[in-house]
């Protein structure tokens, strides 16, 4: 036996890391290229929706946001977001 199953998750995380900077520029993984700060398009509104749902309160039913068409709220789902 090659690793010890104590090493499987280092080895997992060392793959993912490893790919993440082969298939990513550095500067857009830590946040240096103009993407992060010229968003525009469908990136806008996936963005404002990814931040209504990671910034509110949780309750059920889980994907309701009362930060988007306050008071009565919306539903994340809707806004093609990926949370």
């Amino acid at each position: 036996m090659l690793f010890k199953t104590e090493m499987y998750p280092t080895r997992a995380a060392g793959t993912g890391i490893a790919r993440a900077l082969a298939i990513f520029p550095i500067g857009l993984i830590l946040g240096f290229t103009p993407y992060w700060h010229l968003i525009s398009g469908d990136d806008v509104a996936n963005w404002i929706g990814y931040e209504a749902f990671a910034r509110n309160a949780w309750r059920w039913p889980i994907f309701r946001s009362t930060l988007l068409n306050p008071p009565e709220g919306a539903n994340i789902l809707f806004t093609d977001t990926i949370p």
